[in-house]
């Protein structure tokens, strides 16, 4: 990868400076109106001392009022803290995002309580997740003229 030849002591002044770096993403204060917030996450695995672990990722885009999308956070979790996500909400009004109008988040059982727990705000079905649950329901054969119909 051409990186031969590193120093432990440049590795450790690079990766000090990403840490900064990302500590300045992660508290960097949201001024203005944000609109849509769009929440998701995904699961990976991590060997932290050589055990294979399942850790969430969780991400916030958002949008200004200027239409323009910015990653506003991003966190890892266990999957299983359930009451990580009004924490991740909590923490993103706590840098000013305010003017939520629209929260967009795929469906489960707690994501409404979330939402209305941290902002006054619609909250909306991602589309993605939707038209998977909807296509389960039809046979391979029908999934072109329902995802037509849908659209």
């Amino acid at each position: 990868m051409g990186l031969g030849g590193l120093s432990k002591g440049t590795v450790s002044k690079r990766c000090k400076d990403i840490s900064e770096r990302v500590g300045a993403f992660h508290n960097r204060p949201l001024a203005g109106e944000w609109p849509f917030v769009r929440l998701d996450e995904t699961c990976l695995s991590q060997r932290p001392g050589g055990c294979l672990v399942s850790v969430a990722v969780n991400i916030a885009v958002a949008a200004k009022t200027e239409s323009r999308r910015e990653i506003i956070r991003l966190g890892l979790r266990s999957p299983a803290a359930e009451t990580v996500w009004t924490e991740f909400l909590r923490a993103l009004k706590a840098r000013g995002l305010g003017g939520v109008k629209r929260v967009v988040r795929d469906l489960s059982r707690w994501s409404l309580r979330h939402v209305a727990r941290v902002f006054e705000a619609r909250w909306q079905r991602c589309r993605v997740p939707w038209m998977r649950n909807a296509l389960a329901h039809v046979s391979k054969g029908q999934h072109r003229v329902l995802a037509a119909a849908i659209r």
